[in-house]
């Protein structure tokens, strides 16, 4: 599964492209200041952090349910153009993570996403996740 597949991020218009989650922004991305929505930006973040759990542990579980709980963002600057997101890091680590899945069927884990405009970071962003196998 990739989450450029989930409906509403079809709908937003996200894009995989071998693993990086992106938005080809468009009109319909941009605020009433000209630049993109902070909306937009919010979405290709949770996306690469929930690509982040697909791709680390939906493979040993692919029954498992994940959801996210807690999503905060920083906006450092405005985008006029293409966005993308990318992961910075976990706590705990994925490995740990793992283990915890596997020895008590439940786990949390707290992803960290950077989103870039160019090489221009336009927000950061943590979001905590839950996953309980099966």
């Amino acid at each position: 599964m990739r989450v450029s597949d989930l409906p509403f991020n079809k709908h937003i218009g996200i894009e995989d492209h071998n693993g990086a989650v992106t938005i080809p922004v468009k009109e319909l991305h941009m605020n009433h200041l000209g630049t993109v929505h902070a909306t937009a930006i919010y979405g290709v973040a949770e996306a690469g952090s929930g690509q982040f759990i697909i791709d680390n542990f939906g493979g040993e579980f692919p029954d498992a349910v994940a959801v996210t709980h807690v999503g905060t963002v920083k906006y450092k600057s405005a985008a006029k153009d293409d966005i993308f997101a990318e992961v910075t890091n976990s706590q705990p680590d994925p490995r740990q993570a793992l283990d915890r899945l596997r020895q008590k069927g439940a786990a949390k884990i707290a992803v960290e996403v950077s989103v870039y405009s160019g090489n221009e970071t336009v927000a950061t962003a943590t979001f905590d996740w839950f996953m309980r196998n099966g």
